[in-house]
Order: C-alpha cells, then structure tokens, then sequence
C-alpha cells in the first residue's frame, strides 16, 4: 500500500512538473518574438484591387534563431516576400512561416507584398490577424483615392508623402496576439485626371516601362523600403473612430471633400483645382439622391 501511495506520489509529481514546464514553453514561445511596429500601406489599382505592403519589424527577445509567421488576409493573391524567392513553399493556409528569419537579440524587418481583389463593388473587407503582440500598427491610405472603415484606430490622422503621393497615417496601438482586426476599404469616385490616379504601378516608372507587372512589383519593394528607413520613427495619430461597417459611398464623398477643404486650406491644392474638385463631388452627391430618391 505504502508503495503504491509512493508511486502515485511519484507520478503526480512528474506530470506537475511536466504541466509546469510545459506551462513556461508556452508562455515563453508566445513572448520570444514581438512586434515593436508594423506598417500597412494601401495602393488602389485601376479601380478593382488594392495593391498592399506590409512591413512587420519582428524583434527575437531568444539567444536563438526563431521561425517567423506572418498571417495574410483570405483572399489575398500574388503574395510575395521580399528576399524570398520560394515565397509559395512557405505559405501554410493563411499564413507565411519564414524559418529562422528571426535572429537572436535583434529585430528583423519582413516585407510582403500582395493584392486585395474587391469583394464588392467599390471595396473590399478583409481582417488582419497578429500572430504576435503588435505594440504600434500603422495604415497608410492614399488621400482622396479611397476610404477606410477599422475599429480600434486614433482620433487623429498624420499625413506624409511618399514618391508625389500623399497618405493620411492611421494608428492602432496596443494589438495582443490573436487579435482580429477587421476594416474595410472602399474606393472613391474619381476626382482627378486618369493619369493622376493609376496607383503604385507608376511610381518611380517611366513612360516606356509603365504597365510592366514586374517592374511594378518592384516599386512595391522600393516603396516598402522607404517605409522602412523613413517612416520608422512617425508620430501620427488616428482619423474618426470608425465603425465595423464599411462606409457607403455617400460617406466617402463626403470624407474626400473634406480631405479637399483640408488639402486647399493647406495650400496643397489651388483654387481652380479646388473648385473643379467641389463641384464634382456636388455632382456625385446630387446623382446618389436623385438615384435615392427614384428607388
């Protein structure tokens, strides 16, 4: 009997000590790898898809090479990961697994490049899922190019220019890992010239290489870039707190004339510029009423 109460105090012992040790694993696999930063930029593309660039600053807390994952929106096509040339061997379901990006005690920058197909008429909704805790999240959208609807973002927007375009700067602090978050992108009527709204495809590009898909891709990686080295270190605050819901498109005129009362109070746009782009969006205005007004 005595023997018998040993053994089972033995046991007991072991699988306490096991569950403890497997406990610490755990914990200690969740809080090796953090995300100090992680920036998100947007680029509308000829009025069907979003071209995206994200940008995770992965940090290894471990003495020891860790793999690094990376989840990527359902619906995402033409992923690629800058450095890695057999991107497609390392996609696992929604996620791309890099092994041994992440080196010891230093943070390792990652950029993937892929496309949002719209998986509605002028938008598409999606979710973003931090594998790990993301301390700042950042979104760069094109001003006066599309609109954007996320929960959880600041009040207040910054705005900085890459390459001749203009982006308002969304920030969400704070992200656990496991985290969900949903936002939907919604493209606006136009309200330049075609030449001034093709997107990322032309930036950097000169007229006889425009339209090339691969060169294309390119500047996605030269503009990750620039993000990296040069947007490091902003300060910038959120827009609205905006809903779940993606925003209807009366909404949206209504948020790109106000970015372009802002823009011409700033003198970023002149008058006759200016004025051309209110009576546009009067006219867009009046057509959703009067289409209201009929159904």
């Amino acid at each position: 009997m005595r023997r018998a109460l040993r053994t089972i105090a033995g046991v007991l012992s072991l699988l306490t000590m096991w569950f403890a040790g497997a406990l610490t694993g755990s914990v200690q696999a969740q809080t090796t790898l953090v995300v100090p930063q992680e920036q998100v930029l947007f680029m509308p593309v000829q009025g069907n898809a979003f071209n995206v660039i994200q940008v995770v600053s992965v940090k290894n807390n471990s003495n020891a090479a860790q793999n690094i994952e990376i989840a990527i929106p359902a619906g995402a096509t033409k992923l690629a990961v800058q450095g890695d040339t057999h991107t497609a061997s390392h996609v696992h379901g929604q996620n791309v697994v890099l092994p041994n990006w992440a080196k010891p005690s230093t943070i390792t920058a990652v950029t993937l490049t892929y496309t949002l197909p719209f998986n509605s008429q002028t938008g598409v909704q999606f979710t973003l899922h931090s594998v790990y805790p993301v301390y700042t999240a950042r979104l760069f959208l094109p001003i006066g190019d599309s609109a954007l609807s996320a929960p959880g973002i600041m009040p207040n927007t910054q705005t900085v220019t890459i390459s001749g375009t203009s982006f308002r700067v969304f920030t969400r602090p704070g992200i656990q890992a496991g985290d969900n978050w949903p936002m939907s992108l919604t493209l606006l009527p136009s309200t330049t010239s075609p030449d001034a709204v093709k997107g990322l495809p032309s930036i950097g590009m000169d007229n006889s290489s425009a339209g090339n898909t691969l060169q294309a891709l390119g500047n996605l990686l030269v503009a990750a870039l620039v993000l990296v080295i040069g947007l490091i270190s902003i300060r910038s605050t959120q827009w609205g707190k905006s809903a779940r819901k993606p925003v209807s498109q009366e909404e949206a005129l209504y948020h790109a004339w106000e970015t372009t009362e802002q823009q011409y109070r700033q003198g970023v746009l002149d008058k006759e510029e200016f004025e051309a782009r209110r009576e546009r969006f009067k006219g867009k205005l009046v057509e959703l009423k009067t289409a209201g007004d009929k159904g």
